[in-house]
């Protein structure tokens, strides 16, 4: 009512985000882009119950969904899971799936991934990190581009 007009961070900062493509040396294989394929499916269910903004697929299922505790708790749930004696047999490394909700708002709310994520991805043994274009902030991205390249992470951005 002021003539005020809220503005998202990827219209007043555009440098922070990823276009569509491949970003490090590691690029996805067969078995992550089916994986990513799955999480882009999986994530509009869980965007549509508003439950979170990430998920890890592994062969093509979901074994974690991102709630209250956030990413790194869910990476850790990962790391866990799959050191128990339980663990499901010949699962691959899988890939993390991390963006904006369908339909989310971006002037109030945007999903970041930092240092700590991908070193927390490697101690887990995922293969990536895959998102949509213009749906995440990568802190200080051309670190992390390095810093994934140096822990053998992908980081794959789809349109």
């Amino acid at each position: 009512n002021q003539g005020f007009s809220i503005l998202s961070l990827n219209e007043i900062i555009p440098d922070l985000f990823l276009k569509e493509g491949s970003f490090t040396k590691r690029k996805p294989t067969k078995q992550d882009h089916n994986d990513i394929k799955k999480a882009i499916k999986f994530h509009k269910v869980i965007s549509k119950a508003d439950i979170g903004q990430s998920l890890i697929v592994s062969n093509g299922l979901c074994i974690a969904i991102e709630t209250l505790p956030g990413t790194d708790a869910m990476i850790e749930f990962v790391f866990n899971f799959k050191n128990t004696d339980n663990k499901i047999k010949n699962i691959s490394e899988g890939i993390l799936f991390k963006s904006l909700k369908v339909n989310q708002d971006p002037r109030f709310d945007f999903p970041v991934v930092g240092e700590k994520t991908l070193i927390n991805l490697r101690k887990a043994k995922i293969n990536g990190l895959a998102l949509f274009e213009n749906r995440l902030i990568l802190l200080n991205k051309e670190k992390l581009i390095k810093l994934a390249d140096e822990l053998d992470l992908f980081i794959y951005v789809v349109k």
